[in-house]
């Protein structure tokens, strides 16, 4: 009995050792298992959290929005002997560029516009199929690139303008939309910001990209706008430096005509309603640009309407309406270049006789069907809301661009 008793000890006392060995193995399962997912759910947060910054950010996990201060500071102070030999030959061909384009009695305005200028008639675009994806070039997303072999994708654009706005120390950032495919700058003058994207008119010189508000910028690309600072004033916006009055939707298509006229090559600008823009009268006036760029694209390959649409002024208190007009001129066009003589003389005639065929001969019934055909172009609440961002326009990428035979 006593041995039986001593056995049935030991086989408790083994059990109970099981038992504590399973206790413990369970809980040391359980703790590694929440500590996986404690370090998974960190991960996450982490990843939500992300801060933005300016630099050190990749566009399309390839491109590197890189500073470049110590260039711009290098200039300023006159001090080069901190710099790498690669950074000494950008410094030397961002002075020479700046030597060539800017003069002391220069306002930091005409400054912009110069460079501005410069680098959308002197530089090329790397483009692919995505906004950034370059077919060759090397070196095109940075400075030293982009000055040496005068190719650039949109980070290249970018930093090579803030580089040359830091150097006559105008202040300026570059911006990274939040998908982070894209990238433009935002430039102060007289204590105001402003979107400028380079890349995006490096074919035509139009200004359709230069010094716009958020508003504007807002109807393309989306950003950290917790991070940038406010783009909230038009002031040195070229297209609304030209702004067009109209007191009739008829008056429309004369001032597009005018435009074009003047134009020579490509340009965009403003016009807006002197009475109150509503639903109906922003509605009538997209039906009336669609109607002019259909008509141009049907009449020849050579022009059209690149984009139109409306925006908001909150420190005029007004809505107005953005036009891009572009020419072209035969298979190979530098729109930047003007227009002979008998060039503008046989453009003219053409687009007049386009307003012919346009009105008829008498003034245009602007019918219901133009207005039922505007669904993209809703602005039932945003337009009369005066805190309205929304614009609205047809996006560069939905515009057709004919080749010589119309196809």
């Amino acid at each position: 009995m006593e041995e039986t008793k001593k056995k049935n000890e030991g086989w408790k006392i083994a059990i109970a050792i099981i038992l504590i060995i399973g206790v413990a193995a369970a809980i040391a399962m359980s703790s590694m298992t929440y500590l996986r997912l404690d370090s998974y759910l960190a991960e996450l947060e982490k990843e939500e959290n992300t801060e933005t910054t300016e630099n050190d950010v990749v566009i399309m996990d390839e491109y590197k929005i890189e500073a470049t201060t110590q260039i711009s500071d290098a200039y300023i102070s006159g001090d080069t002997s901190s710099l790498s030999d690669r950074d000494k030959e950008t410094l030397d061909m961002a002075s020479k560029v700046l030597d060539e384009i800017i003069t002391d009695d220069m306002s930091d305005f005409e400054k912009e516009k110069a460079v501005y200028d410069w680098m959308t008639t002197k530089l090329g675009s790397d483009r692919g199929v995505l906004t950034v994806v370059p077919s060759s070039g090397e070196d095109s997303d940075n400075p030293y690139g982009v000055l040496k072999y005068g190719n650039a994708v949109c980070v290249g654009y970018a930093t090579t303008f803030r580089l040359f706005m830091q150097m006559m120390d105008i202040e300026c950032m570059v911006v990274h939309n939040s998908e982070a495919y894209h990238s433009w700058d935002l430039v102060k003058i007289d204590d105001h910001w402003y979107h400028t994207d380079i890349y995006s008119d490096s074919d035509s010189n139009t200004y359709a990209h230069f010094n716009l508000n958020d508003s504007m910028m807002a109807n393309q690309q989306s950003w950290d706008t917790d991070f940038f600072p406010a783009a909230d004033s038009l002031q040195y916006n070229v297209a609304y430096q030209n702004m067009e009055t109209f007191d009739s939707i008829d008056e429309i298509p004369s001032i597009v005509k005018e435009k074009f006229d003047e134009a020579k090559g490509s340009v965009t600008f403003c016009m807006t309603y002197s009475g109150e823009v509503d639903e109906e009268l922003a509605s009538r006036a997209v039906a009336v640009m669609q109607i002019i760029e259909n008509q141009l694209m049907n009449y020849s390959s050579n022009y059209y309407v690149g984009s139109y649409g409306w925006s908001y002024s909150e420190d005029d208190n007004i809505y107005f309406m953005t036009v891009n007009l572009s020419v072209y001129n035969g298979e190979e066009v530098d729109t930047n270049d003007a227009l002979t003589e008998e060039e503008q003389e046989e453009f003219t005639n053409s687009i007049y006789e386009m307003f012919s065929d346009l009105y008829g001969g008498s003034e245009y019934d602007y019918s219901e069907e133009y207005v039922d055909d505007t669904e993209n172009y809703d602005v039932s609440e945003e337009i009369t809301d005066e805190s309205a961002t929304d614009e609205y326009s047809t996006s560069e990428d939905e515009v057709v661009v004919m080749d010589e035979e119309g196809e």
